[in-house]
């Protein structure tokens, strides 16, 4: 295939015909008696760094034309618009062959993730941006794309900061280096994360339109929390408690993802309370649930990330993020 070498594109003189988030069409020029093509924007999403194109060969005078529309100094006006719609309809409907159609990096447009030749009718129509539409040129039509060039869905670029943000915390405070080992972050890893993170989100009175921004929409997003999947801990998802009329944080922590009923009971011995804390440990409970459980403690101490809190019958806990920890 003489359009693509190795993982790139053949070396062209590109000129953009529409833009939204990444090139979405434009003409390519090879030269070496390869014919002009119209690069076409198929599949795309705002969440993720690919898009799917399509490679559409066209006739010189068509290539010409939109040349021409191009290199106007207006050429953004609806006539011209109207006009460079013209000549792309003209050039995608007049192939019938094969149509290249292939993945690319969006912020390194030259380097090809997969491609495919496949029928021209299976190439959807230009659109300019306004008109695309979530169910064909979305994350599902991305996906479905994808799958038949076999490429792998990439993640979801907040997915990723949400994974970072969990790594933040579990590495944070003492004892880091094991917990670091235990999910695969090393100390460089450790310093960016505490560059990026360090004195955000969590500090009470963060506005819950910060955490919005840089983790996303929540998984549940009630009056007083926003919770998060970050990743890291199955069984939990991260809640930010907020104080509903300033939308601002008051408390965070981890919180389980289902309800359970404890049978924990207050001690009234050393004894008691030492297998009490060991049971604690083990279940991973979580600070909402000793409320439930046992009530407000008679004293809540400590520093982020680490609280100790203290109830009758000397029982002590130590909390992590919210959860019960030896």
């Amino acid at each position: 295939m003489k359009l693509i070498r190795g993982d790139r594109l053949a070396a062209h003189e590109e000129r953009t015909i529409d833009w939204y988030d990444g090139v979405i069409s434009s003409l390519l020029d090879f030269g070496d008696g390869i014919p002009s093509h119209l690069c076409l924007g198929i599949a795309w999403s705002a969440e993720h760094d690919v898009r799917v194109y399509g490679l559409v060969p066209i006739a010189d005078t068509v290539a010409e034309a939109l040349r021409t529309c191009l290199g106007r100094k207006q050429a953004a006006t609806k006539e011209s618009w109207a006009e460079i719609v013209s000549l792309l309809a003209k050039g995608q409907a007049a192939h019938v062959g094969p149509v290249v159609v292939l993945a690319a990096e969006v912020f390194r447009p030259r380097r090809v993730l997969g491609w495919a030749a496949v029928p021209a009718e299976d190439v959807p129509e230009l659109a300019r941006h306004e008109r695309r539409v979530e169910e064909t040129h979305g994350p599902g039509g991305l996906e479905m794309w994808l799958a038949r060039l076999g490429v792998p869905m990439p993640p979801h670029y907040l997915d990723e900061e949400k994974l970072r943000f969990g790594q933040y915390m579990e590495v944070s405070g003492p004892g880091w280096e094991r917990r670091a080992e235990q999910i695969g972050v090393s100390a460089a890893d450790r310093d960016a994360l505490i560059e990026d993170f360090s004195g955000r989100l969590l500090q009470i009175g963060t506005h819950a339109g910060s955490i919005v921004s840089t983790l996303g929409a929540p998984r549940e997003d009630l009056d007083e929390v926003l919770r998060y999947d970050l990743g890291l801990r199955p069984e939990y998802y991260f809640e930010f408690r907020v104080r509903p009329e300033e939308q601002t944080v008051i408390d965070s922590g981890y919180v389980r993802r289902k309800t359970r009923v404890l049978s924990l009971a207050l001690p009234t011995t050393a004894a008691e309370a030492s297998a009490c804390r060991a049971e604690a440990i083990r279940l991973g409970v979580t600070a909402p649930e000793l409320v439930a459980q046992f009530g407000e403690p008679e004293d809540r101490t400590g520093w982020w990330p680490y609280e100790t809190w203290t109830y009758p019958g000397a029982l002590m806990l130590e909390l992590r993020l919210g959860v019960v920890e030896g």
